[in-house]
C-alpha cells in the first residue's frame, strides 16, 4: 500500500493555513460601531464608511485655528481620495482601551442615541510626498450614536455626531 504524501527524507511538510480573511464587527453596539470606524479608516474603505455614518451626521472639530464642520458626504469622500491617494502608505488608527470608553446619555438627546466619550486617540497617515500627518485629541472626543430597531433585539447603530476638541 503506497501513502500519498509520503516523501524519501523523511521529513513531514508543514503546511499553514492562510489567516481567515478580515471582517468588521458587526453594527449592533455603538462600541462595534466606532472600531468599525477605525478598521474602515485603517484599510481606506469608503464602502464601509457610508454604512458607519447616520445620512444625518455632523461631525465638529475645534481647535486654536477655529471650528469645522463635516457632513456624511465629506467624510465618504475624504477616505475615498486618500483611497486612490497612491502616496498614501498607511493609516493607523489609535484608539484607547475599550475598557476606558465611557458610554451615556443625555436627557437632550433622543431615547435612541448613546454618547461614547474617549480620551486619547490618534489617527496617522503615512504619506511619500506630505509626510507624517498626525491627528490626536487628547482633550475631549465624543461619538454620538444613533440606534434603529429593525425587530425585538436587532438594532444596528451609526455615528450621527463626532466632537472633538483640541
Amino acid at each position: 500500500m503506497m501513502l500519498s504524501g509520503a516523501s524519501g527524507c523523511g521529513k513531514d511538510k508543514v503546511t499553514q493555513k492562510p489567516p481567515a480573511p478580515f471582517s468588521y464587527p458587526d453594527l449592533k453596539t455603538p462600541q462595534n460601531t466606532i472600531l468599525n470606524l477605525k478598521y474602515a479608516w485603517e484599510r481606506k474603505d469608503s464602502t464601509r464608511i457610508k454604512q458607519i455614518y447616520d445620512d444625518a451626521y455632523q461631525g465638529q472639530s475645534t481647535d486654536n485655528d477655529g471650528t469645522l464642520n463635516f457632513s456624511k458626504d465629506q467624510e465618504v469622500a475624504a477616505i475615498g481620495n486618500i483611497a486612490r491617494d497612491q502616496n498614501v502608505s498607511t493609516i493607523t488608527f489609535t484608539l484607547p482601551p475599550e475598557n476606558t470608553w465611557v458610554r451615556q446619555s443625555y436627557v437632550s438627546d433622543p431615547a435612541n442615541w448613546a454618547a461614547i466619550d474617549l480620551r486619547g486617540y490618534s489617527i496617522q497617515v503615512d504619506d511619500a510626498v506630505r509626510g507624517t500627518m498626525l491627528a490626536d485629541a487628547a482633550t475631549f472626543f465624543e461619538f454620538k450614536l444613533v440606534g434603529t430597531v429593525h425587530a425585538p433585539g436587532d438594532t444596528t447603530w451609526a455615528i450621527i455626531r463626532w466632537t472633538e476638541t483640541q
